[in-house]
């Protein structure tokens, strides 16, 4: 039993939607906009942040989910030459081996150990 715009569901919206939801809130404001269209204030004001982007986009597309790559490409290619070269030989490779090549890489490579995808809920443990 839900409504439309209840807030259980969660709803996809075109960029055309959202340009005219914009347009309305720069003519009146925020709260008259998301009453308008049937969304929230704080949807609206998200929106106007990413103006450029939604009125730069085809009228039909409905998420921008961040960039493409990845933030540590060097780390990705090294671990990925490394899967590459254990498989070659016809070795195991588990979830936790490449966990543990991806902490030595960040290691040496002088990443940041608490943004690396191997170490974010595991940081590396000081040797003694």
């Amino acid at each position: 039993m839900s409504a439309v715009g209840s807030k259980n569901t969660r709803r996809s919206f075109t960029a055309a939607f959202k340009r005219a939801a914009i347009l309305h809130a720069e003519e009146t404001n925020n709260c008259a906009a998301g009453r308008k269209f049937g969304i929230g204030e704080c949807v609206v004001r998200k929106w106007r942040l990413q103006r450029e982007e939604i009125f730069s986009c085809d009228s039909k597309r409905r998420s921008f989910r961040g960039p493409k790559s990845g933030r540590f490409s060097e780390l990705e290619a090294k671990l990925a030459a490394y899967v590459t070269d254990l498989r070659d030989r016809s070795l195991l490779v588990t979830c936790e081996m490449v966990t543990q090549q991806a902490r030595v890489y960040a290691m040496t490579a002088a990443a940041p150990a608490r943004t690396t995808p191997a170490t974010m809920n595991n940081p590396p443990q000081p040797r003694e």
